[in-house]
């Protein structure tokens, strides 16, 4: 499997090891765009290249529904999660920028969201995918 096919196509099926070395250089692609952002002073790296994580993190999930021989659609489940968290916390920052107002509404979202992560990714991590062929076999 090449790595355009491995980290940008949703066709196909990855077992767990691969779908963990994809989110590790996903953690790493974004990692360094976070990082240059908070370098540069400016929003415009990180927006540019969030069109493009977010379709590698579909992809990979999608391709790791597969194996589990589930539908990719829900992997729209898990992004609408990332998409809230990202949203919620943009929003706090830009209008709450001291921190006190709706503080304890902000943190129960991330709690909430953080756990709903961890439930979706410990499922995609721990249910192994199946052994023969399926539907989604490429």
């Amino acid at each position: 499997m090449t790595v355009q096919k491995w980290l940008f196509s949703c066709h196909g099926r990855i077992g767990r090891l691969r779908f963990l070395g994809g989110l590790f250089i996903f953690i790493v692609i974004a990692a360094i765009a976070v990082r240059l952002t908070v370098q540069l002073h400016t929003n415009f790296l990180l927006m540019g290249m969030a069109p493009l994580l977010y379709w590698m993190l579909f992809s990979l999930l999608v391709k790791r529904l597969h194996d589990m021989n589930a539908s990719g659609w829900w992997a729209f489940l898990f992004l609408c999660i990332y998409i809230m968290l990202a949203a919620v916390a943009q929003l706090y920052f830009k209008y709450f920028p001291e921190g006190y107002a709706f503080g304890y509404f902000f943190v129960i979202v991330v709690i909430i969201g953080t756990l709903m992560k961890l439930v979706c990714f410990g499922i995609l991590f721990l249910v192994p995918g199946t052994k023969d062929e399926n539907r989604y076999e490429a």
